[in-house]
């Protein structure tokens, strides 16, 4: 564990390295539990950096994209940033479009988390959320637990419990490029996602409970494809959110079984998603800035990272045939994402 830096009122921000004897490697730090790097080794020939992120800490302080961290309470919109629980109703921070997106405008992105343990390959993180913090009720506590495997899995599990009816929908927010965070765009990368449907949204991402076959669409990747074959679908959907951010309802799956594969377009590198989630938010960065603060002085871009956050689906407590978000006071919230690489 070493100092990555510190706050702006002298607060220390850790990092912690987690190893395995495959030298594959991830660099977390305890500022929003992020994933600032994760080194792959591909046989001899390099070890390579498949995350986005910055090599200072004053960069994630002002970062407004998510880069690597963990986001919650609420992961992705909650329309107006109104939802009703019980009798009771409740408003929310208001963030972007007039919607709450990733918790408010404070999310858990910009906190700094506890380390509980921290050995060779498992690090073990908590945060504590006060009642009406960002506008959500009870005092809820969160952990992460991220381990990284022998054979090359990185599994995030989350555990959260709270003394009052709340909602909980925590996600991880890393931007993958498995050419190396300073290579091109992910347009050329090939994805398969087990997944009939995604939701139908309006212009600013909020779905209003229909489901969309993907069946011979652009948002069709049972069978392998190109990323850029969907941003250049004819989809209107695709269109005016300038990429891919839409929710992929995944098929019931066990969090061992793999619902998304992406392959860079060598074909040398494979990342494999599983999850207990029922939904898979694919965002392909279409709203990153063109500036050069990435690590090791690397351009950062639209499209040169794609997040495949695993969740409940968007604005899931103001839908009734949406799976519930909430978690209810004394009870115990768990789910679990795992990444693997597989070097081919």
């Amino acid at each position: 564990m070493i100092t990555f830096g510190h706050t702006a009122d002298g607060e220390e921000i850790k990092q912690v390295t987690l190893v395995n004897k495959h030298g594959v490697s991830v660099d977390i730090i305890t500022l929003g539990a992020t994933i600032r790097r994760f080194r792959v080794p591909i046989y001899d020939e390099e070890i390579r950096d498949i995350v986005l992120g910055f090599d200072e800490l004053k960069h994630y302080l002002s970062d407004d994209h998510y880069l690597g961290c963990v986001v919650g309470r609420y992961a992705n919109r909650i329309h107006k940033g109104r939802f009703t629980l019980g009798d009771e109703a409740y408003q929310l921070d208001i963030n972007q479009a007039g919607n709450c997106l990733h918790g408010g405008s404070s999310g858990f992105n910009q906190r700094v988390w506890q380390v509980d343990s921290a050995t060779g390959n498992e690090l073990c993180l908590s945060l504590f959320s006060p009642d009406g913090d960002q506008g959500f009720p009870g005092n809820l506590t969160l952990g992460v637990t991220y381990s990284l495997s022998e054979d090359n899995r990185l599994t995030i599990k989350y555990k959260a419990t709270s003394d009052k009816e709340t909602l909980i929908n925590p996600t991880q927010h890393s931007y993958f490029n498995l050419d190396g965070h300073n290579a091109n765009s992910i347009e050329q990368h090939r994805l398969t996602v087990s997944s009939d449907h995604i939701l139908d949204v309006d212009g600013d991402g909020i779905p209003n409970s229909q489901f969309i076959s993907v069946a011979g669409r652009g948002f069709d990747f049972n069978q392998q494809k190109a990323i850029a074959d969907a941003l250049n679908a004819n989809e209107p959907l695709i269109q005016h959110a300038r990429g891919l951010d839409h929710n992929w309802c995944l098929k019931q799956k066990t969090k061992h079984e793999v619902s998304a594969y992406l392959t860079n377009a060598t074909q040398d590198l494979e990342l494999q998603v599983s999850t207990t989630m029922p939904g898979l938010q694919i965002y392909t960065g279409n709203f990153l800035p063109t500036h050069s603060h990435g690590k090791n002085n690397a351009v950062c871009a639209q499209y040169q990272g794609v997040c495949l956050e695993t969740q409940f689906y968007p604005d899931s407590p103001n839908h009734s045939a949406f799976t519930t978000p909430t978690v209810r006071a004394g009870e115990t919230f768990i789910s679990e994402t795992s990444y693997r690489v597989v070097v081919r």
